[in-house]
């Protein structure tokens, strides 16, 4: 499951064209590498939407990162533990020997009535791993768009001790390049072998050419 946070601070310029569009273009990088997995795709702000769920189908899933846009001022706010929790809700049941949430966000949980921490205890239980990111340059300040300027705080203790948790990792992205390179890592840190079922509809036509014979 990819975790994005869709907070306002995403359209901060600091990443190009902005945090939000940057993530998605690496994380479509990610979906492209990967083979048969499941994934699926949930995007959080104060409270926490099923974007797409558990996928093979990369088309869906890419279509629909596409659409991705930061939340409704109603749903402005960072709600991490909720969005954890809530990704564990959709793979607990999975009988994938991998399981993994990919996490990322730019500032610190505001949001919620349920603990980061407490969360990612929660995703250990059931045998998940939590990938955290905290995206944002380290400068103090961040220009956003029609907000002006606003304070860069990502919460990184509290995203390396999720991931320290779930025995995942932690990274920090300071710019597109990296962001991509953050994502080909993890990519080379999670394959597992999956069996995949296809199945071939038939309809016989036969009849008409034998009765063209035939006459």
């Amino acid at each position: 499951i990819l975790v994005l946070d869709t907070s306002s601070s995403m359209l901060a310029e600091d990443f190009k064209p902005n945090r939000l569009e940057a993530v998605k273009d690496a994380a479509k990088e990610f979906i492209a590498n990967r083979d048969g997995d499941r994934i699926g795709l949930l995007v959080f702000g104060k409270d926490t939407f099923i974007q797409c769920p558990l996928t093979i189908d990369y088309g869906v899933l890419n279509s629909l990162l596409t659409e991705v846009t930061v939340m409704e001022p109603k749903y402005d706010g960072t709600a991490i533990g909720v969005a954890i929790a809530n990704a564990v809700n959709r793979l607990r049941s999975a009988e994938s020997k991998s399981k993994v949430i990919i996490l990322l966000s730019d500032g610190s949980n505001n949001s919620g009535s349920i603990d980061p921490i407490s969360s990612a205890k929660i995703a250990k239980q059931y045998g998940i791993k939590v990938y955290t990111i905290g995206a944002g340059t380290k400068q103090s300040i961040t220009k956003i768009p029609g907000r002006g300027f606003v304070r860069n705080e990502i919460d990184e203790e509290t995203l390396k001790g999720i991931a320290k948790e779930t025995n995942g990792k932690y990274f920090r992205a300071t710019d597109k390049n990296s962001l991509s390179s953050i994502y080909s890592e993890i990519d080379e840190l999670e394959n597992s072998e999956i069996t995949v079922n296809y199945f071939s509809s038939y309809q016989e036509v036969y009849i008409w050419f034998i009765v063209i014979g035939f006459i």
